[in-house]
């Protein structure tokens, strides 16, 4: 979550992860994490160092361990030209349970919120987020 002192992430303009609706993959990422938890969550801006954003053992829920949430994340990373890491490592501090099948959000979108066909992609196959498969489905 960010505070009011620390910068809210954003991606550079006109960046080819910017949804129909003009939202940056780190809004909508924030957009489908309330589904779960009912709060937005606000991801902060990447320092340069080697950070990212993830679950940890206490805030990992089915929406925070969703694989399209991940991709999502990934590509607010890339955005901000910062580094992203590994889907296993992403979800290191998920449960079985919590993981849904690659590819899937395990809950209904919220209303005015749209989600890009590239972040649906399969994340098990290469352990990542493959930008260029991303880019080509557009």
């Amino acid at each position: 979550m960010s505070t009011s002192s620390t910068p809210v992430a954003e991606c550079v303009a006109n960046h080819w992860t910017i949804n129909s609706l003009g939202q940056s993959p780190c809004e909508v990422a924030g957009l489908l994490a309330q589904v779960c938890t009912g709060v937005r969550l606000i991801l902060p801006q990447l320092p340069e160092r080697n950070e990212y954003y993830g679950p940890n053992s206490t805030n990992q829920n089915s929406c925070r361990c969703s694989s399209v949430l991940y991709s999502l994340i990934s590509a607010c990373a890339h955005c901000q030209e910062r580094n992203y890491v590994e889907w296993s490592k992403y979800k290191e501090n998920c449960t079985a349970a919590m993981t849904p099948h690659s590819g899937s959000f395990p809950f209904p979108l919220p209303p005015g919120v749209a989600v890009p066909s590239w972040a649906y992609q399969d994340v098990e196959k290469g352990d990542t987020f493959d930008i260029s498969a991303a880019i080509i489905s557009g």
